[in-house]
């Protein structure tokens, strides 16, 4: 179990550092800031599989500095087999930071309120 979310978050620092993205992928992965608070604090909230849990006050402190939407732009579909973009968009809201209907986090599109 402990290998496990050793792998998943492993996965996730290498995701958003942009070291597995396409060439001008990783340009957009230089010009979000990449924050690895975020990831050491929200990364089990986000994962697949399990049930989408209330994030606490220490992973919503860094979403609130983080650059979600530009972050959600480098996600690619293969990646979407280990993290959840409903989650992702569903965390974003529970720490008041909602996105905007019609955003695109991967492949999920944030519905009309």
């Amino acid at each position: 179990m402990a290998v496990s979310k050793i792998g998943t978050l492993l996965l996730v620092i290498i995701i958003f550092a942009g070291i597995s993205l396409p060439g001008n992928c990783v340009v957009a992965a230089k010009e979000c800031p990449v924050k690895f608070a975020l990831i050491a604090q929200c990364a089990k909230f986000i994962q697949i599989p399990g049930s989408p849990v209330e994030p606490p006050k220490i992973c919503c402190d860094v979403i609130q500095e983080a650059d979600m939407p530009c972050l959600c732009m480098m996600i690619a579909k293969d990646i979407e087999k280990f993290l959840s973009v409903k989650k992702i968009a569903d965390i974003a809201n529970s720490c008041k930071r909602p996105f905007k209907s019609g955003t695109k986090c991967g492949s999920y599109t944030v519905p009309k309120a």
